[in-house]
């Protein structure tokens, strides 16, 4: 026991002290010896709150063992975190755990300074050995409605002679919450592996969780029993166990323009009768296939986009896993648009407290159809409308003559309501409530109101009310307005009622807080017309108007439009005069004036105005005659109106005191006769003006003029005029000549040459068929001279000793003058000429083409080109051996493109871009224009590339898109002849 006591002195604490007083030792009360798996045991309990030190120690004996004798030295521990006592022993302690023995007599001796206490205990071995939990559980097979086991008991326990017991739990996800027994057997001795079926389970591919454990048999208490192994697992899946249930209503139509979407709703099936994973639902119409239009699926809604307003459907659902389709189908069926009956009207839901809603509508507005009931539907989801519902549906079918209805909800979710009409042959479908409207809300300020719209003489107000603000007591909306001025203070407040579309009562009450103020300017219209126009000044030319502004602007005024007959002028601001300028005097005009804002009024009712009369026109053409003696000058009349009745005329002659000015003339008529011309033969200069004696207006003065009495001044204007003609005709001829010089300069230069009778090439117009008069040995006799002619059988021609290589080619003249090429001899065996004689005179660019024979592959090419004097020689000694398409500087083409026909009888004219190309394989009979020299062109397998250059014309692209080497030579012909061996090439220049 213990206390504390208090000293006092006179009302004051002098000491506090705590006194504890011990007793002698008490009795346990809770001692307790508990063997595990059977290997170890532990004995423990509570020592009794002692204020003295107390000792304890434990013993034990057996049953069979003598008396006096009892095994003791067991180390006491204590646990301070449970507050006991424990003693412990195992295979490994002293004295160690005996496994075999049945009983044990426990003495527990208990000491202190006041006493000694003992205490005796029997502990039954068997039926309190607490076994570990079994190993290994598994489930070794499955079907729909049962689970294989497999577990193995622990070694060490497994050999205990009484035996074990086995005992299974579970608990499946579709079943009730408890745990149920699912069986309790027992194992013999030394048995470790066991096996075991569960059956009984409901639902396929339901999860279960399993635990079993396992006890000495014999014991009794539930604490004996080992921890619990646990084991979750599936059944066995199979196809769903139903189709998803619908009802006749559960179908939702919106209406575009020309089609519909189509919204069909079910229940989804339990979780317990899915069967499988994967669950989905397969939506069909019958005797249709809508594929391409089903645009969406959820496991509550399918729906369908655009389909017929005139069809009905016949949509079928089933319910679908990875094991297959559920064995029956559901029927939603879908009228025609016009074969719905009406919808019902003003579906409102007001909520209450717990999930409690108020459901109303009224009936449909359409006359003439019958009504047997209503489907209300709630559908539980997390989002209300607009959002389609893609949870769990329910509904309930309510009499025809209801209109309302009270439901209980659970409140975790948001909850959706919807409502169908149905008689015996149709419905209406889905009308959804799109708001909740809570039960006496206080009515709150409203905070969205905008301006929608904006006219000259309206404005469009529209407002919204949140679903959490709505209150199901609104009956009405007051809107206030009035015209504000420059301090946004209203001049005078006006308001209207609106009622609410859901009250059937009259506004009255209490009312909201205002909502903030909106601001806006109505839209500008046409002002009124101007009035009171005048003129208020007018000259010839313009005419200066007034006017009073629109008594009403509608808006703010920009500017002011004048018309002036069809002419409109905008004034540049809104200033109420304007003068009208660069008006044709002594004229009426119409004048009318409008006001505009952004919309331009009604025109002013129109004055007439009058210009005053102008100046005269100026005299611009004047001239003199002479008629028998008689100096005459004459004028033509200003253009224009006549605005004058007189001419002046200033006349003044020239003599050795100065000029001597006549007295000014007037006259009416247009033209004025020199009195006393035949006698002075002076020189008169003059001009005139026109006047207008009424308004004293006087006109420009025209340009002054020279007129001479003496006839002799006459020839000598002619005479200079014949001089200046002269001296231009000569000029042109000049022109002409050097004109006509430069073209026959450029004519010589493209002169073709002409060979002797007899050289001239025979080509016939026949390609494919060459015709000669000579016979084979002739023909070889020819070329042969050709080539082995001497040069001394012509007169003056050079030595034929001169080097084929040199930059400069010898020319040879013949008796006749014609030019003729040098031969080589043979000495020169490698070295070609080309004989040029035989081309013949055209204008236009050309390609010799050789004749063709059928043994004969023409592949190759020719090209043309300008000969340029600043291009350097290409030594043709540089040119590959071996040549390729890729390496040789020409390729050759596989035929000949865009060739025209002959314009004569042996050339191709060539007058496109690009020039033609062609060629022909060396062993061909190419024509004679080419004479070649067979020593020079290498083995028979080589081929033979031919280049024809004209002075007159431009090489620009070849066939290939490559050039063809070119040597170029200043107003020369140049034909290379080069072969695929070393070989050079001899150039005769004509």
């Amino acid at each position: 026991m213990s206390s504390f006591y208090t000293c006092m002195l006179d009302e004051k604490t002098i000491c506090l002290n705590n006194v504890c007083v011990g007793v002698k030792p008490q009795p346990v009360t809770d001692f307790k010896c508990i063997a595990h798996n059977y290997e170890n045991m532990t004995c423990s309990w509570t020592p009794p709150k002692n204020y003295v030190p107390t000792n304890y120690s434990l013993s034990y004996t057996f049953p069979k063992t003598r008396p006096g004798k009892r095994i003791s030295n067991c180390s006491i521990t204590e646990d301070r975190e449970l507050g006991k006592l424990k003693c412990f022993w195992d295979s490994h302690t002293i004295p160690h755990y005996r496994q075999s023995q049945d009983q044990y007599n426990f003495t527990l001796q208990i000491a202190n300074i006041f006493g000694s206490l003992e205490q005796t205990s029997v502990f039954d071995h068997m039926r309190n050995i607490l076994p570990e939990p079994p190993e290994n559980l598994t489930c070794v097979n499955s079907t729909t409605s049962s689970l294989q086991l497999s577990w193995k008991i622990p070694v060490t326990i497994a050999p205990i002679s009484v035996g074990l017991q086995n005992r299974v739990l579970y608990q499946c996800n579709f079943g009730p919450k408890i745990w149920q027994n699912g069986g309790l057997f027992e194992t013999t001795p030394g048995q470790t592996n066991v096996t075991f079926n569960l059956t009984g389970l409901k639902h396929a591919h339901d999860v279960c969780d399993v635990r079993v454990s396992i006890r000495v048999k014999g014991a009794e208490s539930e604490e004996m029993w080992s921890a619990n192994s646990s084991l979750t697992d599936y059944t066995s899946s199979t196809i769903p166990g139903g189709p998803p249930k619908v009802n006749v209503g559960s179908f939702q139509t919106d209406i575009t323009s020309n089609s519909r979407h189509i919204y069909v709703y079910w229940q989804q099936i339990p979780m317990e009768i899915r069967n499988g994973e994967y669950l989905q639902y397969i939506v069909d119409a019958k005797d249709q296939n809508l594929e391409n239009k089903l645009s969406e699926i959820t496991n509550s809604y399918a729906k369908f986009s655009n389909m017929s307003l005139s069809e009905s459907y016949i949509f079928t659902i089933r319910s679908k896993n990875l094991v297959g389709f559920s064995k029956e189908s559901t029927i939603i069926k879908v009228p025609a648009n016009n074969k719905l009956i009406g919808e019902p009207v003003s579906f409102t839901k007001v909520a209450f407290e717990n999930g409690l809603y108020k459901l109303s509508w009224e009936k449909p507005k359409v006359e003439g159809e019958f009504i047997d009931n209503y489907t209300l539907f709630w559908c539980s989801y997390e989002r209300d409308r607009p959002f389609q519902c893609a949870g769990y549906l329910n509904w309930t079918e309510v009499p025809a003559n209801t209109t309302e209805y009270n439901i209980t909800v659970s409140e975790e979710n948001t909850t959706q309501f919807a409502i169908s009409a149905n008689n015996a042959t149709s419905n209406s479908g889905m009308v959804w409530a799109t708001c909740t409207l809570i039960h006496d809300k206080v009515i709150t300020k409203i905070k969205e109101v905008w301006i929608a719209n904006v006219g000259p003489t309206f404005i469009e107000v529209k407002w919204k009310l949140d679903c959490s603000d709505r209150s199901d007591s609104v009956a009405g909306y007051i809107i206030y307005y009035c015209q504000i001025t420059k301090e946004l203070a209203c001049q005078q407040q006006y308001n209207v009622t609106v009622a609410d579309p859901y009250a059937g009562v009259g506004v009255q009450g209490s009312q909201s807080p205002e909502s903030d103020k909106l601001y806006n300017t109505t839209y500008e219209a046409a002002p009124d017309e101007p009035y009171d126009l005048k003129v208020t000044k007018e000259t010839n030319s313009s005419v200066t108007i007034s006017w009073s502004p629109p008594k009403k602007l509608n808006g703010y005024l920009r500017k002011y439009d004048v018309f002036v007959n069809e002419t409109v002028m905008s004034t540049p601001d809104n200033r109420t005069s304007f003068t009208v300028d660069y008006l044709q005097d002594d004229t009426v005009y119409k004048i009318s004036v409008t006001a505009c804002t952004l919309f331009c009024s009604r025109r002013s009712f129109p004055i007439l105005v009058k210009t005053e009369t102008g100046h005269p026109g100026p005299v611009v053409n004047i001239w003199n005659t002479r008629e028998n003696d008689t100096l005459i000058l004459r004028w033509a009349e200003p253009n224009g109106r006549k605005k004058h009745n007189l001419y002046e005329v200033e006349l003044w002659y020239k003599d050795e005191s100065g000029n001597i000015t006549v007295p000014t003339i007037k006259t009416t008529s247009a033209n004025y006769i020199v009195t006393n011309c035949d006698e002075d033969l002076n020189t008169y200069y003059a001009k005139v003006r026109a006047v207008n004696t009424h308004t004293k207006y006087t006109g420009q003065w025209s340009p002054d003029i020279e007129a001479s009495c003496d006839p002799k001044n006459d020839a000598r204007d002619l005479v200079w005029i014949i001089i200046v003609t002269a001296l231009a005709f000569l000029i042109f001829l000049m022109i002409i000549c050097a004109r006509r010089i430069y073209i026959y300069y450029n004519d010589m230069k493209t002169i073709d040459v002409k060979l002797p009778p007899g050289l001239d090439p025979q080509i016939d117009t026949n390609w494919t068929q060459p015709k000669s008069n000579l016979n084979a040995s002739d023909e070889e006799h020819l070329l042969h001279k050709t080539f082995a002619s001497s040069c001394s059988e012509s007169s003056g021609c050079s030595s034929g000793q001169e080097s084929v290589a040199s930059d400069s080619a010898s020319a040879i003249t013949s008796d006749s003058g014609t030019e003729q090429p040098r031969t080589p001899t043979y000495e020169e065996p490698k070295e070609l000429l080309m004989s040029i004689d035989s081309l013949k005179s055209n204008t236009q660019p050309y390609v010799q083409f050789p004749w063709n024979n059928d043994s004969i592959n023409i592949n190759g090419y020719s090209l043309y080109g300008v000969n340029d004097p600043d291009t350097p020689e290409i030594e043709l000694a540089s040119v590959p051996s071996q040549k390729s398409n890729s390496d040789l500087p020409y390729t050759t083409c596989d035929q000949i493109l865009n060739l025209e026909s002959r314009s004569n009888n042996s050339y191709v004219p060539l007058n496109k871009d690009p020039p033609y190309v062609m060629a022909a394989d060396k062993n061909g009979m190419i024509s004679n224009f080419f004479a070649q020299n067979s020593s020079a062109m290498g083995n028979s397998d080589e081929k033979t590339y031919v280049q024809i250059s004209n002075v007159s014309e431009l090489v620009v692209k070849s066939c290939c898109d490559d050039l063809l080497h070119i040597e170029k030579r200043h107003s020369r012909i140049v034909i290379d002849v080069v072969t695929n061996i070393d070989a050079s090439s001899i150039v005769m220049n004509q």
